[in-house]
């Protein structure tokens, strides 16, 4: 059975993605939410933590990253909290 993620989990992966997109020479690195997500297991349910990886992914910010991407809300509801799978920030390396 795999571990369920948690914030720091999350914030330790998006440090790794961006340590090895700078050591390949990148400027900057696109990281989804939904990706992420996955790349922690994906859990699903009352398993899920979408929540927490969305929280990584806004904590992990500094000055100039910037919101690529906002999830879009739900049906019947016009905005969106920030949080979903579709999130994706740009972070400058």
């Amino acid at each position: 059975m795999m571990v369920i993620p948690k914030l720091k989990d999350f914030m330790s992966e998006i440090e790794r993605l961006k340590v090895d997109a700078r050591d390949s020479g990148e400027s900057s690195i696109d990281i989804c939410s939904g990706t992420l997500h996955k790349m922690l297991g994906d859990h699903k349910g009352k398993d899920a933590r979408m929540a927490s990886c969305c929280r990584a992914l806004y904590q992990s910010m500094k000055s100039g990253d910037e919101v690529i991407q906002l999830p879009s809300p739900k049906a019947g509801n016009t905005e969106t909290k920030g949080y979903g799978s579709r999130l994706i920030i740009r972070y400058f390396l």
